[in-house]
């Protein structure tokens, strides 16, 4: 059991800010393990390295941080964070099926250590035994709220591979969709913490509000990393948004300021040419036009209403590690 813990457990980036609750995300780390283990060794094989693969526990941590922010840690908390854990791993191993992708966390992939087949059922098994302990608390709102986010997760995900190749993408639409491809698991995750310990809807909705923009934060910081961030270092495979034509904000933003020709020519180069050829072109046009400088300014602005969303809280070691936790996700290189 410790083994499986010590390889599961954050990183050091991020572990420094779950200190407050060290001992609850621990105790996570066992349900998990718990609930997901299987008699069967090739499932509980799969279901190992798939969870290698996660890393950050970040959307525990912030139903844990919220949880003990505003009130005592509860069982139910611990069963919620697990579950949500499990949720979030599912979903980065069914998007590695559809980025292609060969590594995550400096690891191979599911799908490419067994096959596509088996990420794909490693992810539905993951969700059904996320489900099922959710479902087992026997509380309506909380069985609904979880529900009606892993249709927001989907529904996501389906939207941006349905604006694959469309390079007319909209930044309210870009927007609209990261909203719930990412940011809805943490909004979930930041309201089940609050949920047990108090009916004060002023609560509940800093919780949304915190969780929301800390989660579109982090996807815009993430869209940044595909293009210009490295491999070595990121641990995963880059430049699967350009390989796969999904328009980001950083592309938004330069196709949008570019002149017809040049626009014409990037095009071109994103229909006709590697994402090896093309990206340093790319990484080239974003600094000309300050594009990184506009994209960080953006996020810097969802963190900033995180945090504003903060005050409504007791102030406590809690609540300095969401803040602290809120400015990494601008600082990140992976």
């Amino acid at each position: 059991m410790h083994q499986f813990i010590e390889k599961e457990s954050p990183s050091m980036n991020y572990r420094k800010f779950y200190a407050p609750i060290e001992t609850e995300l621990f105790e996570v780390e066992k349900l998990l393990r718990e609930f997901l283990s299987c008699e069967n060794p090739f499932i509980d094989r799969v279901v190992h390295h798939g969870f290698q693969l996660g890393g950050k526990r970040m959307r525990p941590a912030l139903l844990l941080l919220f949880a003990k922010m505003t009130g005592d840690v509860l069982p139910q908390h611990r069963t919620l964070a697990a579950a949500i854990e499990t949720i979030h791993t599912a979903t980065l191993i069914h998007d590695d099926i559809l980025d292609e992708a060969t590594t995550r966390r400096h690891l191979p992939t599911v799908n490419v250590v067994w096959n596509n087949e088996t990420s794909v059922l490693l992810g539905d098994f993951m969700v059904a035994r996320a489900i099922r302990q959710v479902t087992e608390l026997d509380c309506t709102e909380v069985s609904h709220l979880v529900a009606q986010t892993s249709c927001r997760l989907c529904e996501g995900e389906m939207r941006q591979v349905g604006f694959r190749g469309n390079f007319t993408l909209s930044e309210e639409t870009y927007n609209s969709i990261i909203q719930d491809k990412t940011a809805s698991l943490c909004e979930c995750a930041c309201l089940l913490g609050v949920f047990f310990n108090s009916t004060q809807q002023e609560w509940r909705e800093g919780a949304i509000t915190f969780g929301r923009h800390l989660g579109m934060a982090f996807q815009i910081a993430d869209d940044l990393l595909d293009i210009r961030g490295e491999e070595t270092q990121m641990g995963k495979s880059l430049g699967t948004d350009l390989a796969k034509q999904k328009l980001t904000l950083p592309m938004i933003r330069l196709l949008a300021v570019l002149e017809e020709t040049p626009r014409q020519t990037l095009l071109s180069a994103l229909q006709n040419e590697s994402v090896e050829e093309v990206r340093p072109k790319i990484q080239t046009l974003l600094r000309e036009h300050a594009i990184y400088e506009s994209v960080c300014e953006t996020a810097q602005k969802h963190i900033l209403t995180a945090i504003s969303s903060l005050e409504k809280f007791p102030k406590n070691p809690c609540r300095d590690a969401l803040e602290a936790l809120a400015c990494y996700v601008l600082e990140r290189k992976h």
